[in-house]
C-alpha cells in the first residue's frame, strides 16, 4: 500500500470531507478523486492503468498529493506537519517524512539556531511512539544528528538525549514479561547516567531523568515512596512546587493520586485524579495511563455512571477506531465495567475486541489482563469445566514467561480459577488458608479491581 493510499485511509469522515476542498488539478485531482470514491482501491498497476500513468510518474504524482495533503492540513510548517501526522498516529508517515527532512538538512543547513532547533524536533518525534514503532537505529541516528548540531552545552544535551532514550526503553521494558536481568541492567544504567552528569543543572532536562526514575518505580518495581523522593527532587529543581511549570504540577498531582490508589486509599485517590484532571485537561490530554487509573478507581468505588462517562469521552474513539494501544486499554476498561453491571455477553465482546487488537503486537500487561477476564467470563457464565481448562493453560503461559507461580499474583489468580467448582462450595468461610491468603492479595492496591470481580463472581454462583 502506497503512503497516500495509506494516508487516505487513516482519515476520519470530517478529515476526508476537508481534503475534498484541496485545490488539485489534472492528473493529481483524478489521482485523489478515485482514492476517495473508491477507498482502499490502492492496488497501483490498476491506478495507473486507469490514470495513464507510467510507473515513475505515478510515484511522483503520488508524492506531490501526499505533501499537498500534508500542507492542507497542517500548513506549510514542517515540524507542525510532522505533529500532525504524530497525533494522528500515522508512524509510518512520520518516519518517512523525518528522514526526507533530515535528508535535507544535512543538504542545505538552516542558521544554527534554527538548524538545532529542527534536528531536536525530528529525535523528539521519532521517540515519542508506541513500543511497537521503537526503532532503536532510527532513534539514535537522530539523536547523533541533533547532538552533532548542538554549539555549546554539550553535556546537558547528552543528559537530554540519554534520559529520553532510557524513558522510552522503560516503556518497550513494561510491556514485556518481568525480566529481573533486564532490569538490573537498566536500573544501573539509570545510576551511572545520574552519577555522570550529576553536575547538569537544567531543571527542564535533569527532570526528564528524575521522570524515567519515577516510571520505574511506577511499573518495573512498583514503590510509592521512591517516586515520591524523585518527585520531589523534581519539585527542588524548579525552587519548589509552586514555581514548577503548571504541566510538571499538574502531572506530579496524578502521580500523587496514583501513589494514593497504590496505598488503596481509593476514595482519596479518585478525589485527586478528578480535580486534577478535570481542571488541566488541555495538558493532560495523553496522559491515558492515568486516565485509566482514574476509570479504574471509579469501578472500584460503584461509580458506574461517572466510569462510563469517562469511557465514552477518553477511550470510545480509540475503540470504535480500533486502535492498537488505547483501544486495547479501552476495551479493557470497557469489559470490567460490563462485568461490574453483570453484562457479561457485552463484557465478552469487549475481551474479544482487545484480543483481536492485541495480537497485532503483544503486550504483557494486557495479554494477562485479557486472559484474566476471558477466564471469568465462562466462570461467571457457568461453564466451570472451561474456565478451569483456560487457567491451565494461562498457567502454562505463566511458565513460559519465566515467571514464578509462588509470587507471580496473577498465577494465584488462575489457581482459584481452575478450582472454582470446588472452591464456591467453601466460600467465604471455609476455604483452604493458602486460597484465603490469595483473594488477600487480591484487596488491595491495583489489585483491588480484579479482586472485586472474583468476590462478585464468588457471590454469583456462591452454594450453601
Amino acid at each position: 500500500m502506497s503512503l497516500l493510499v495509506s494516508f487516505v485511509s487513516f482519515l476520519n469522515a470530517e478529515e476526508i470531507k476537508r481534503l475534498r476542498l484541496m485545490p488539485l488539478a489534472g492528473k493529481e485531482k483524478l489521482l485523489l478523486d478515485v482514492l476517495l470514491i473508491r477507498p482502499g482501491s490502492g492496488n497501483k498497476k490498476d491506478l495507473m492503468r486507469h490514470l495513464g500513468l507510467t510507473s515513475s510518474h505515478f510515484d511522483k504524482i503520488s508524492a506531490l498529493v501526499l505533501k499537498k495533503s500534508f500542507q492542507h492540513f497542517a500548513g506549510d510548517d514542517e515540524l507542525e506537519q510532522l505533529n500532525f501526522l504524530s497525533k494522528k498516529f500515522m508512524f509510518h508517515h512520520l518516519f518517512h517524512e523525518i528522514k526526507q527532512l533530515r535528508s535535507k538538512l544535512q543538504k542545505q543547513p538552516y542558521p544554527p539556531e534554527k538548524q538545532e532547533r529542527y534536528l531536536r524536533a525530528l529525535f523528539d518525534f521519532s521517540i515519542n511512539v508506541p513500543a511497537k514503532y521503537y526503532d532503536e537505529k532510527f532513534v539514535n541516528e537522530n539523536a547523533k544528528a541533533y547532538l552533532l548540531s548542538v554549539p555549546d552545552r554539550r553535556d546537558t544535551r547528552e543528559l537530554e538525549v540519554k534520559s529520553k532514550i532510557l524513558f522510552a526503553r522503560l516503556n518497550l521494558l513494561t510491556q514485556q514479561a518481568p525480566d529481573p536481568a533486564a532490569i538490573r541492567r537498566i536500573e544501573q544504567e539509570m545510576k551511572d547516567t545520574e552519577r555522570e552528569y550529576r553536575h547538569v543543572k537544567d531543571p527542564q532536562v535533569k527532570a526528564i531523568l528524575y521522570h524515567a526514575w519515577v516510571n520505574f518505580y511506577r511499573m518495573v518495581k512498583p514503590d510509592y515512596r521512591q517516586r515520591k523522593k524523585n518527585l520531589d527532587k523534581i519539585a527542588r529543581l524548579y525552587g519548589g512546587v509552586n514555581k514548577m511549570p503548571e504541566f510538571e504540577r499538574a502531572l506530579a498531582s496524578c502521580h500523587e493520586a496514583e501513589m494514593l490508589y497504590e496505598r488503596s486509599e481509593f476514595e482519596a485517590a479518585y478525589h485527586t485524579y478528578s480535580k486534577t484532571i478535570t481542571e488541566h485537561f488541555p495538558l493532560l490530554r495523553n496522559q491515558f495511563h492515568h486516565f485509566a487509573r482514574w476509570i479504574e478507581l471509579a469501578l472500584i468505588l460503584e461509580h458506574y455512571r461517572d466510569a462510563e462517562r469517562l469511557l465514552d469521552s477518553l477511550f470510545k474513539v480509540y475503540v470504535e477506531n480500533h486502535h492498537e494501544s488505547n483501544g486495547v486499554l479501552g476495551s479493557l476498561l470497557y469489559a470490567q465495567l460490563k462485568f461490574r453491571l453483570g453484562e457479561f455477553d457485552n463484557a465478552f465482546r469487549y475481551v474479544s475486541m482487545a484480543k483481536s487488537l492485541n495480537s497485532i503486537q503483544v503486550y504483557f500487561t494486557y495479554e494477562i489482563r485479557l486472559r484474566m477476564l476471558e477466564t471469568l467470563f465462562f466462570a461467571f457464565t457457568g461453564d466451570f469445566d472451561f474456565a478451569s481448562r483456560l487457567s491451565h493453560r494461562n498457567i502454562r503461559y505463566i511458565q513460559l514467561q519465566k515467571l514464578s507461580l509462588k509470587s507471580y499474583e496473577y498465577a494465584h489468580l488462575f489457581y482459584i480459577l481452575k478450582d472454582f467448582s470446588y472452591l464456591r462450595h467453601l466460600y467465604p468461610d471455609k476455604l483452604p488458608r493458602k486460597i484465603q491468603t490469595y483473594l488477600r492479595e487480591f484487596e488491595k492496591g491495583y489489585n483491588m479491581l480484579p479482586g472485586k470481580l472474583l468476590h462478585q463472581l464468588f457471590a454469583l454462583h456462591r452454594t450453601e
